[in-house]
């Protein structure tokens, strides 16, 4: 169950808030983070994906 939430928590701390609503200083924002996140660990399992872009 760590796993699951160190996954989870991993998740949350990434800032995928709609890049609409972020103000011009804040860091990038939006679901590309989250994307590559989620591609670099299904990648280091050996799980092929081809996101969308």
């Amino acid at each position: 169950m760590s796993e699951v939430v160190d996954l989870l928590a991993d998740l949350t701390a990434i800032p995928s808030v709609n890049p609409g609503s972020a103000a011009d200083s804040d860091p990038p924002r939006g679901e590309a983070q989250i994307i590559d996140y989620i591609e670099d660990r299904l990648t280091n399992k050996g799980i092929a994906c081809q996101p969308p872009r």
